[in-house]
């Protein structure tokens, strides 16, 4: 589950970029530039390494997005729409994952108001949203058909997925927490190697 609460921390203590140059729309961002109370730059230019294209982004006031509003909410979102904003801040906090079964979505628990957000709609229900994201999300990490958990031995990526079932099965209906949880999901993996006929280490 995720809906968006709008809580505007993930546009502060980081440099929001890339800023890719279909979203540059020269009219939108003068217009913006116009009626900023402040006199700055929109972005500036990072060159990654040498021989590298210069990257550009979002500039930044008071450790924030420039582009946020007093309230702490994004300006190009309120003026042109959710379409209007950077790659990176459509995309964010979603993950996407090229798996040998399709694309996996997940969440990345960067988002600072993820336990609220957390109770929001259902992935399941966010299909044709999240097909857009993923047409513009940068090149998909790629889970191999065998994945590895101790760097020695792998499973099969359908034993992997049941394994992840088993744990999250686990962690959800444990009244446990913290370090004893963390024992319980261990158990769970140690008996997924016990049937795999493989040492399991507690490192």
């Amino acid at each position: 589950r995720f809906s968006c609460s709008m809580c505007g921390s993930c546009c502060v203590g980081v440099n929001v970029g890339p800023v890719t140059s279909d979203v540059i729309v020269q009219e939108r961002f003068q217009e913006l530039a116009r009626t900023r109370p402040y006199k700055k730059s929109l972005f500036f230019s990072m060159s990654p390494e040498a021989g590298e294209s210069d990257i550009l982004i979002c500039e930044s006031r008071n450790g924030g997005c420039i582009f946020l509003d007093s309230r702490g909410l994004c300006e190009i979102h309120a003026r042109y729409g959710e379409l209007a904003k950077p790659h990176v801040c459509r995309l964010f906090p979603f993950q996407f994952v090229l798996t040998p079964k399709g694309i996996a979505v997940g969440l990345q628990m960067e988002c600072r108001d993820i336990l609220t957000a957390s109770h929001g709609k259902l992935l399941s229900e966010q299909t044709e949203d999240l097909r857009r994201l993923v047409r513009i999300a940068p090149q998909l990490p790629i889970v191999r058909p065998f994945v590895s958990l101790d760097g020695v031995g792998t499973m099969s990526y359908e034993d992997y997925e049941q394994l992840e079932h088993d744990v999250l099965a686990t962690i959800a209906s444990s009244p446990t927490a913290g370090f004893d949880l963390l024992l319980e999901t261990a158990a769970v993996v140690k008996s997924t190697f016990e049937r795999m006929n493989r040492p399991f280490s507690t490192e």
